[in-house]
């Protein structure tokens, strides 16, 4: 979070520590903005999960997102 990226995209086969990597960003002033589940084994129980997450700045008690992900920087 020191860095400040404006997106991460984050992607994971374990759900237990992408749980707590999620709360400890959305704690540091991230939101999740999209979740993508990917069956790349489909004959195991393994599952892929994506998160992408935006930098949300906060102002005065009110939050918004800082710019979307989709857009080039400095757009």
């Amino acid at each position: 979070c020191s860095l400040g990226p404006r997106c991460i995209v984050y992607i994971s086969c374990n759900p237990d520590t992408q749980r707590r990597d999620a709360e400890y960003l959305v704690y540091h002033g991230y939101r999740i903005v999209e979740m993508q589940p990917v069956d790349m084994f489909p004959h195991t129980h393994h599952v892929e999960n994506i998160l992408a997450f935006e930098r949300v700045a906060c102002d005065d008690d009110s939050c918004r997102s800082d710019s979307r992900c989709d857009e080039p920087a400095g757009a």
